[in-house]
């Protein structure tokens, strides 16, 4: 009887190991790998590969231009990040929230001007399509805009604005 009980469990535990390894490819990693770093004056000073957190649908990459003091500091990463550092960015942080989503979904760029310097923000949807930086992705975003396969950003806040102009006017 032992033996038979020995024997049950060993084919048991060998059907289910069996079905944990044939498990699809998807099931196993669902999400985005992107480019995690940071530069400043175009010097590298972190830069890893992140397998970005479940539900993560893009890979960013941030630059910001300050004309009166030369400083250049680039950034990019995962999805989750990207919100992050808008809800936190002096020049993005005014961006409506269905712009970021826009953008993230479309794998858009924009660019923002002020008086201090020059912010360029892009979003791409493909592993590792940020590892070269934001002026590949500014070239791969061209190139797709070229071919007809995105749009540019909607304004939001001048569709907003303009609603509400109609409106008041009656």
């Amino acid at each position: 009887m032992v033996s038979l009980t020995k024997t049950f469990w060993l084919i048991f535990f060998l059907e289910y190991v069996s079905v944990l390894t044939d498990l699809p490819e998807p099931f196993i990693t669902t999400s985005l790998i992107c480019s995690t770093y940071q530069k400043i004056n175009g010097r590298e000073t972190k830069r890893h590969m992140d397998d970005c957190m479940f539900g993560n649908t893009c890979c960013y990459s941030t630059e910001y231009i300050n004309t009166k003091t030369k400083r250049e500091v680039e950034s990019g990463g995962c999805e989750d990040e990207y919100r992050f550092m808008i809800g936190t960015h002096p020049i993005f942080g005014s961006l409506l929230p269905v712009t970021t989503s826009y953008i993230c979904e479309a794998g858009t760029c924009i660019e923002q001007t002020t008086s201090d310097g020059v912010a360029r923000l892009c979003a791409c949807n493909e592993n590792n399509c940020n590892e070269k930086g934001i002026n590949d992705v500014i070239r791969n975003y061209r190139e797709r805009v070229r071919k007809g396969l995105v749009k540019r950003p909607p304004d939001y806040g001048k569709i907003l604005e303009q609603t509400m102009q109609i409106l008041l006017d009656g």
